[in-house]
């Protein structure tokens, strides 16, 4: 009898012990849960148009992407031509613009890829509120260059090749002129380098340029009683403030002022095996092409207004 109470003492002992181990063990594993670091974040270079950054649209999205991902974002925000200058170089991962004319070449020769649609807004031309040149807000993108022309109105240009001088050069080429062939307007392209522009610029009468942001360039109009050609957002984020206080619309809604934005990723085979991050692009065009991504650009609102329209496709 005192054999088997021994025995049972002991069984029981075992079991006691066994059952702190493991309690010990769950305890120390979920501390170490509690206390484990979370790992450092990659880095993802996105070469982008001023327009997104300056209308605020990237201060919405970009974090919402970094916490789903654990992707830091590099953000360089310069003109449409920089910002494709950089992919071509390789100095990018992803690519968010809005010059579909400039970004043609580079997807025809497979330096850009998986090009796709992503939204919309519009341009606008605005200048002084005491509109000198006349100015008719129910005429087209035309009516309202040509007037600009024709009264010799100060324009400030961006000069700077991005999406926004593009739209500007394509707009400048719908003025006439008795001698247009002599009229250097109709010449201009966002190629043409900067110190022949300003060689040009006594002949265009009254055009300044600035190889600005868009920021600057409305503050340049602002401060010279000049006209300028600037993308929805950036307009409605400035709304309100000094910078812009003596300017307002005077062109609007015509179709030729619509500004389209695409975004794409760099060609890895295009450079040395790990110099491009192609699965965090690849991550970054998905998560802007989803429903969630979608739901981020219809709601974004500035001033109660929209400053993007969804145009995005399937990836």
């Amino acid at each position: 009898m005192k054999k088997w109470f021994f025995v049972a003492v002991i069984l029981l002992l075992v079991i006691v012990a066994g059952c702190s181990s493991d309690n010990k063990k769950q305890s120390v594993e979920k501390k170490n849960e509690k206390t484990k670091v979370k790992s450092e974040p990659t880095k993802l270079i996105l070469a982008t148009t001023t327009s997104t950054k300056d209308s605020g649209f990237l201060d919405v999205f970009i974090p919402k992407f970094e916490a789903k991902y654990n992707i830091k974002v590099i953000i360089n925000s310069v003109g449409t031509g920089a910002a494709l200058q950089l992919a071509k170089d390789g100095n990018a991962d992803v690519v968010l613009t809005h010059a579909p004319a400039q970004e043609k070449p580079l997807v025809d020769a497979g330096q850009i890829i998986d090009y796709k649609k992503v939204m919309y807004n519009d341009f606008k031309i605005v200048g002084p509120k005491s509109n000198p040149a006349k100015v008719d807000k129910n005429g087209t993108a035309a009516d309202a260059m040509q007037k600009i022309y024709d009264t010799k109105s100060k324009f400030i240009s961006r000069n700077d090749g991005s999406g926004t001088e593009s739209k500007e050069v394509e707009l400048w080429k719908l003025v006439t002129n008795k001698d247009s062939s002599s009229d250097p307007k109709l010449k201009l392209s966002p190629t043409t380098d900067a110190t022949t522009k300003r060689q040009l610029a006594p002949l265009y009468t009254n055009h300044i340029f600035q190889n600005a942001g868009m920021s600057m360039a409305l503050t340049f109009a602002n401060q010279n009683s000049g006209y300028t050609l600037t993308d929805r957002g950036t307009w409605l984020n400035l709304k309100g403030n000094d910078v812009i206080s003596n300017l307002k619309i005077v062109s609007e809604g015509d179709a030729a002022l619509k500004n389209f934005y695409h975004v794409s990723r760099v060609n890895p085979d295009k450079f040395p095996e790990g110099q491009i991050k192609t699965a965090e692009a690849i991550q970054f065009i998905q998560f802007l092409l989803t429903e969630e991504g979608e739901e981020i650009v219809r709601n974004y609102k500035i001033k109660g207004q929209n400053a993007f329209e969804w145009w995005g496709e399937k990836y």
